[in-house]
């Protein structure tokens, strides 16, 4: 969870402060991802070499598959053309997860794949959403965690309810 943590609650801070006019316009799943992917991508690529990409259906050469069906993760952080830092996997859904729960263990337990860390993150709103952590931690344990949004003028807020010291705050809109 530290990667979800210390990055990706980050990148959903900036995404709420500057896109979420996207939710209310009840834009597609793809659009959402694309712009929480472009906010992850500023956030890790200039400090590692590893690479943010939707819906990567490659691995090497070949297409992606899980059980001969083909895959192609909405979010994933790794190494291109490699197996070797495959670090994380996102798989969001506007409303209920359905079936990306057992996709993001699917990602972590392939041995080819063996991303680090899956996350599914579901039931978005203009004030809310949930995520669901693969595998457990210390910090959250395997369950479903609801996020709590609140957005000013000047900034945005996301909060774990019941868990104050996680409070994590967008640092504030970029020249556009």
């Amino acid at each position: 969870m530290y990667f979800f943590i210390k990055i990706i609650i980050p990148a959903l801070a900036e995404f709420y402060y500057n896109d979420v006019e996207l939710i209310r316009l009840g834009v597609s799943e793809m659009t959402i991802q694309f712009r929480i992917a472009k906010y992850l991508s500023n956030l890790i690529e200039p400090k590692c070499n590893l690479r943010i990409d939707c819906e990567y259906n490659r691995n090497m050469y070949n297409i992606k598959k899980i059980n001969e069906d083909n895959v192609r993760p909405d979010i994933i952080c790794h190494k291109r053309n490699s197996d070797e830092c495959n670090l994380f996997v996102i798989e969001l859904k506007k409303e209920d997860p359905n079936t990306d729960l057992e996709k993001i263990k699917k990602y972590v337990n392939n041995p080819t794949y063996a991303y680090k860390y899956g996350y599914c993150i579901s039931n978005i709103t203009e004030n809310d959403f949930n995520v669901y952590s693969y595998p457990q931690s210390i910090i959250f344990p395997d369950g479903i965690y609801k996020f709590r949004v609140q957005r000013t003028n000047t900034s945005c807020k996301i909060i774990i309810p019941n868990s104050p010291p996680y409070l994590f705050t967008s640092p504030g809109p970029r020249p556009r």
